[in-house]
């Protein structure tokens, strides 16, 4: 497996995340990259690099967003996480999720685990994200494209 590592996001990535592609069906569970580029206090977006190149993006948020998916005080939710098209199917998505407990211990040491919530049908992403770890939470919510399940990971 190449060498699979997080970065925020910083403008030389630009260029990778304007071409991204997702195709239709997956774009419809997902923000492309482009439209997420903007940080702020309580938003970072983060790239998924394999050899250096851009291969993933996701957002971390803090903050009182955070409250609308978990009670825990010391969470940070993940959202807008994918693989660009062109690099599917891969291992990235396995090994940057995997990635991200390193990640986030050395930015962010008061975090104790990561939230995010997968559209009911959105099965592929399910399975991902309980082989990495991430625990069905039992909270459910209503999205765009229909009900939500908020699941959880532990950063040990």
């Amino acid at each position: 497996m190449t060498n699979v590592m997080l970065d925020y996001y910083q403008l030389k990535y630009l260029p990778a995340l304007t071409v991204y592609e997702l195709p239709e069906e997956q774009a419809k569970y997902t923000a492309l990259p482009a439209n997420m580029l903007y940080s702020s206090e309580t938003k970072s977006p983060i790239v998924i690099l394999a050899n250096e190149e851009v291969v993933g993006f996701f957002v971390l948020h803090t903050g009182e967003i955070v409250k609308n998916y978990t009670d825990i005080s010391t969470a940070i939710l993940l959202t807008s996480f994918s693989i660009d098209f062109r690099k599917q199917r891969m291992g990235f998505a396995h090994h940057g999720l995997l990635a991200l407990n390193d990640f986030v211990k050395k930015h962010h040491s008061e975090i104790t685990d990561v939230v995010l919530s997968v559209n009911l049908k959105n099965m592929p992403a399910r399975r991902l994200y309980e082989q990495v770890g991430f625990l069905d939470t039992g909270k459910r919510m209503e999205g765009v494209m229909g009900e939500q399940l908020v699941l959880r990971k532990r950063i040990v």
